[in-house]
């Protein structure tokens, strides 16, 4: 049926004629008005017609249904029998299932209660820690008067990185074994897809082990949400003097930096993550948890993956001002040279003695913990997913098409995403515990300044 508004702007004399008067428009509208009356009339006539033959053909029918009609009751009653017992079988049922969920909601409700309880008593631990706070910035004054026994250990210092350096090209070395390592792994890995009947008899194995993984996953999320509050809890501690103070002590070691001979100036890198990160406290360099998270090499991809933007300068200045602590290949080595540089300085072993710095150790070394456990399970998800995603690519149809197998490439592509959102937030809370420590004054006098490195050792490392 055309419309109104068709028969309007096509039929109406309106597009042809000159203008007219409202008269003279209101009779044409009224004549168009009365033409669509008529022919809606005659639509509705013969629309009654072909109801009123609906109809006819209609009570036939229900005359052919009647006779089966009492059949039909008396089968209809049975079923409305059976319908009745199972609806009560459904009620004991229902009345079953409240009671279990009022037991639930009353353990969930004492478990609230108890989490609460904890919560402030984590209030009351915060309290107390600023008050040590407090304490370390009057031990912050004192430390001062250390700096230029610092001074003297920077030469020390200076051999202790050649030596480093050194190690990191032997470290390099087992690097690029462990490529070529790898790459064969690779192309064993290649032959092994080709077996991808084995591959479907496991997929069973495959699930439960999915399912291990997802209850993994969600521990490591519940502790990376504990750990963050924990930091946030920590970080409360500092107040507006102390950083007053710190920024004196910067620019105290600062002085003490530009008055030694000219080898020992150089020009500092700008401010940025890893910049500052490649300023942090020396004393930590021997912590494993420290040298982990320095993006580490092996990490790189999913550096990538994240989205997240490093600056070359900053990387190299680190890079070279933290040689040994380059990644997990250099904990052994790391741990035995340093712990020599440890036993001789003075301002280290007041740290190990300092409670609070136990503390924060203690603290880095949980996250650093659960890091790697992350970061594994992560790796394994990539590489699983490489799998069937060469296995079982996915069609060009629609998701309705899809087998169960590409189904589960997708799922296996929203698990390793979610892996990658949760390492990055570990990364920033580990990035964060490196950053701000409470003798920092005392360790960056006996730190060297770190150079800002050339075209060729930026070629070299890339």
């Amino acid at each position: 049926m055309d419309s109104p508004n068709q028969y309007f702007t096509v039929g109406s004399p309106e597009n042809d004629a000159p203008p007219m008067s409202s008269s003279q428009h209101l009779a044409l509208e009224n004549l168009q008005l009365r033409l669509e009356n008529q022919r809606l009339l005659e639509q509705l006539h013969q629309q009654i017609h072909d109801i009123q033959r609906e109809r006819e053909s209609v009570r036939l029918r229900l005359i052919a249904v009647e006779s089966d009609y009492d059949a039909q009751v008396k089968e209809l009653q049975g079923e409305v029998i059976s319908l009745r017992e199972d609806v009560q079988s459904q009620k004991r049922l229902f009345k079953q299932t409240n009671q279990a969920q009022q037991e639930t909601m009353q353990n969930l409700s004492e478990r609230n209660n108890a989490l609460q309880e904890s919560l402030e008593e984590s209030k009351r631990h915060a309290s107390s820690l600023t008050v040590k706070a407090k304490e370390l910035q009057d031990q912050l004054i004192s430390s001062r008067t250390a700096i230029q026994s610092h001074v003297q250990q920077i030469e020390s210092l200076r051999a202790e990185i050649s030596q480093l350096k050194e190690d990191k090209a032997s470290l390099e070395r087992r690097l690029a074994t462990i490529t070529e390592e790898r790459d064969c792994l690779l192309n064993a890995l290649s032959d092994a897809q080709q077996t991808t009947a084995l591959l479907q008899t496991e997929n069973s194995n495959q699930l439960s082990v999915l399912s291990h993984q997802d209850n993994e996953l969600a521990q490591l999320q519940e502790a990376a949400a504990v750990l963050k509050d924990q930091l946030e809890t920590l970080g409360s501690r500092s107040s507006p003097r102390h950083k007053q103070k710190f920024l004196q002590g910067e620019g105290d070691v600062g002085e003490a930096a530009a008055a030694l001979p000219g080898p020992s100036r150089y020009t500092q890198p700008h401010h940025s993550l890893l910049g500052e990160l490649s300023d942090a406290v020396p004393a930590h360099q021997d912590q494993w948890w420290y040298r982990h998270v320095m993006l580490d090499p092996t990490m790189s991809e999913f550096y990538e993956d994240d989205g997240i933007e490093v600056d070359d300068d900053s990387l190299l200045a680190f890079s070279r001002g933290h040689t040994a602590g380059s990644g997990p290949l250099a904990m052994d080595f790391c741990n035995s040279e340093d712990s020599a540089v440890n036993a001789n300085e003075e301002g280290e072993v007041i740290l190990d003695l300092d409670p609070n710095y136990n503390f924060m150790n203690t603290f880095r070394t949980e996250v650093a913990e659960i890091y790697q456990q992350l970061r594994q399970m992560c790796v394994d998800f990539s590489a699983q997913s490489n799998a069937m995603a060469e296995r079982d690519a996915l069609p060009s149809s629609r998701p309705g098409d899809w087998t169960p197998d590409q189904l589960a490439l997708v799922e296996w592509d929203f698990r390793l995403a979610s892996l990658r959102n949760v390492l990055t937030d570990l990364r920033y809370l580990l990035q964060d515990l490196t950053i701000p420590q409470p003798t920092t004054n005392v360790a960056a006098a006996s730190s060297p300044p770190i150079p800002k490195p050339s075209p060729s050792d930026k070629a070299i490392d890339v």
